[in-house]
Protein backbone atom coordinates (compact mmCIF):
# COMPACT_ATOMS: atom_id res chain seq x y z
CA UNK A 1 0.00 0.00 0.00
CA UNK A 2 1.06 3.60 -1.44
CA UNK A 3 1.66 6.47 1.69
CA UNK A 4 -0.85 8.17 -0.21
CA UNK A 5 -3.54 4.81 -0.54
CA UNK A 6 -2.89 4.67 3.59
CA UNK A 7 -3.76 8.48 4.41
CA UNK A 8 -6.83 7.45 2.57
CA UNK A 9 -7.96 5.43 4.13
CA UNK A 10 -6.88 6.87 7.66
CA UNK A 11 -8.63 9.81 6.23
CA UNK A 12 -11.97 7.54 5.16
CA UNK A 13 -11.98 5.83 8.40
CA UNK A 14 -11.59 9.34 10.19
CA UNK A 15 -14.67 10.77 8.73
CA UNK A 16 -16.90 7.93 9.58
CA UNK A 17 -15.56 8.57 13.04
CA UNK A 18 -13.47 5.18 12.89
CA UNK A 19 -9.64 4.47 13.41
CA UNK A 20 -6.75 1.86 12.10
CA UNK A 21 -7.84 0.21 15.96
CA UNK A 22 -11.30 0.20 14.62
CA UNK A 23 -10.37 -1.37 11.59
CA UNK A 24 -7.87 -4.27 13.42
CA UNK A 25 -10.11 -4.73 15.99
CA UNK A 26 -12.82 -5.87 13.40
CA UNK A 27 -10.95 -7.88 11.35
CA UNK A 28 -9.61 -9.65 14.02
CA UNK A 29 -6.15 -8.56 14.40
CA UNK A 30 -3.59 -6.20 16.76
CA UNK A 31 -3.02 -2.44 15.45
CA UNK A 32 0.05 -3.41 15.48
CA UNK A 33 0.27 -5.78 12.62
CA UNK A 34 -2.37 -3.70 10.19
CA UNK A 35 0.05 -1.32 10.54
CA UNK A 36 2.95 -3.60 9.83
CA UNK A 37 0.69 -4.94 6.89
CA UNK A 38 -0.12 -1.45 5.38
CA UNK A 39 3.52 0.25 5.38
CA UNK A 40 4.38 -2.94 3.83
CA UNK A 41 6.69 -4.59 6.23
CA UNK A 42 4.59 -8.24 6.48
CA UNK A 43 2.61 -10.19 4.10
CA UNK A 44 -1.06 -11.03 5.71
CA UNK A 45 -2.99 -14.42 4.86
CA UNK A 46 -5.87 -14.09 2.46
CA UNK A 47 -8.74 -14.88 4.76
CA UNK A 48 -7.07 -11.39 6.65
CA UNK A 49 -7.15 -9.50 3.30
CA UNK A 50 -10.69 -10.31 2.82
CA UNK A 51 -11.57 -9.30 6.30
CA UNK A 52 -10.21 -5.83 6.06
CA UNK A 53 -11.50 -5.03 2.87
CA UNK A 54 -15.22 -6.07 4.19
CA UNK A 55 -15.06 -3.97 7.14
CA UNK A 56 -12.88 -1.39 5.50
CA UNK A 57 -15.82 -1.04 2.52
CA UNK A 58 -18.83 -1.13 5.46
CA UNK A 59 -16.36 1.49 8.05
CA UNK A 60 -15.72 3.84 4.98
CA UNK A 61 -18.28 3.23 2.35
CA UNK A 62 -15.83 3.38 0.07
CA UNK A 63 -15.19 -0.33 -2.05
CA UNK A 64 -11.88 -1.77 -0.98
CA UNK A 65 -10.62 -5.33 -2.21
CA UNK A 66 -7.85 -7.86 -0.33
CA UNK A 67 -5.82 -6.84 -3.24
CA UNK A 68 -5.57 -3.24 -1.65
CA UNK A 69 -3.95 -4.85 1.19
CA UNK A 70 -1.46 -7.05 -0.60
CA UNK A 71 2.31 -6.17 0.20
CA UNK A 72 3.18 -5.55 -3.44
CA UNK A 73 0.19 -3.40 -4.05
CA UNK A 74 1.55 0.08 -5.04
CA UNK A 75 -1.49 1.28 -7.11
CA UNK A 76 -3.14 4.17 -5.71
CA UNK A 77 -6.66 4.22 -6.23
CA UNK A 78 -8.83 7.38 -5.64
Amino acid sequence: MTDEHRQLLKSRLKANRWNLYHLADQAGITQNYLSRMIRNKVDASQPIKIALALHASEMTNFPYYPSDFDLTNTTTEN
